[in-house]
């Protein structure tokens, strides 16, 4: 599914909710949460990066859910995701 809200509406805390909620039903689920606008997340330059991360906190057995959170400041070359 996808996501699309105006700026400035509360769409971190939104995602934060919905963790929650997925959490709540799915204790063993797999969150994986990146935020483009942390530090931590600053060596997510690429697509090939944002692919591997992924793949690398991934759980084969589990439900994984991926939130990615101010998509609008990463680009890949010329193309804004």
């Amino acid at each position: 599914s996808e996501m699309c809200i105006r700026e400035g509406v509360g769409k971190s805390f939104l995602l934060y909710q919905l963790i929650e909620e997925i959490l709540g039903k799915e204790p063993d689920a797999n969150i994986i949460y990146i935020n483009l606008e942390d530090f931590a997340f600053s060596s997510l330059q690429t697509a090939e990066d944002l692919h591997s991360y992924i793949i690398s906190h991934s759980k084969e057995k589990a439900k994984n859910y991926i939130f990615i959170d101010e998509v609008l400041t990463f680009s890949v070359g010329t193309i804004m995701l």
